[in-house]
């Protein structure tokens, strides 16, 4: 199969097997294809994320190439530039302080197992919503807080119309507990959603609000989290369905009209919101949820 690349992938070229994987050099997020109105050359367009973020074209064929191993004998990478979106390796204190400076609270926890125990001591004797979570179900959330909190939690309707009436409770709960699509390591956060509840909960009507997202959720910058949110979690969620098209074929966005749509609207967290008494992000240093 072809190898193609969509706008705001990330990728990375060879070299970077060569320094530090903690730093952001030779990433890039791509902009897009281009031709040169000279020359009629196609041409890659696509922008550093490291030093002062400058944006290159490169033609085509050569960013497509492979790596010369002849010349380069110790790089394993075989093309010149791969995509990263599945093996980025997070930025965990950056992202921790840039959610602090945009007004949030923020814990972090090696293992869900350890996460689930501080929700467990933390809350006690609440009303608790929750955002029709994976990251929460890989959590067992539900069933440790269930034992001493009335918790509406809409993936145990057996229903639709139960989903639907554990959703709208959830709305009114003292403490609500959702996940994230995606998370940059400047401190923005980015849900997307089709039926609104996960949305309409995180945002207005508790005391307290508590985001918990795996490593797997944080990317580099507000962009790129979009990108995450639209062509990964997105797509995985929607495999429910099994309908849109997103769920067939190569896995992203293609802005469909599907009616079983699940990215109907996407919600950008900037900052903490006014009202709120407690907005804590969690963060784990697992893979969880999509």
């Amino acid at each position: 199969m072809d190898r193609v690349f969509r706008q705001g992938d990330m990728v990375q070229h060879f070299k970077r097997e060569t320094v530090d994987q903690t730093t952001k050099k030779y990433l890039y997020r791509i902009i897009g294809e281009a031709i040169d109105s000279e020359t009629r050359e196609r041409v890659m367009v696509y922008q550093a994320l490291y030093d002062d973020c400058g944006t290159f074209v490169r033609p085509y064929e050569m960013f497509m190439s492979e790596v010369d191993h002849e010349k380069y004998p110790d790089i394993k990478q075989k093309y010149r530039f791969e995509t990263v979106n599945d093996r980025y390796r997070p930025d965990v204190k950056k992202t921790m302080e840039s959610l602090r400076k945009n007004g949030f609270d923020v814990t972090y926890f090696d293992t869900a197992e350890e996460a689930a125990e501080y929700l467990d001591r933390s809350i006690d004797g609440k009303s608790i919503g929750f955002g029709d979570s994976v990251t929460l179900s890989d959590m067992k959330a539900y069933e440790r807080l269930s034992s001493h909190n009335e918790v509406r939690d809409p993936k145990q309707g057996i229903c639709e119309d139960d989903f639907q009436r554990l959703a709208r409770e959830a709305l009114t709960a003292e403490v609500f507990i959702t996940s994230v699509n995606g998370l940059a390591e400047t401190g923005e956060m980015v849900n997307i959603d089709g039926t609104g509840n996960r949305i309409a909960g995180s945002l207005y009507g508790h005391k307290s609000v508590y985001f918990v997202a795996g490593i797997n959720k944080i990317m580099p910058n507000l962009e790129t989290a979009v990108h995450r949110a639209r062509n990964i979690a997105g797509p995985m969620d929607a495999k429910k369905y099994g309908t849109p098209p997103c769920t067939k074929g190569e896995m992203h966005c293609y802005d469909c009209n599907s009616p079983d749509r699940i990215c109907n609207a996407e919600i950008h967290y900037l900052k903490k919101m006014n009202h709120l008494e407690h907005s804590e992000v969690i963060l784990i240093g697992e893979q969880l949820g999509y």
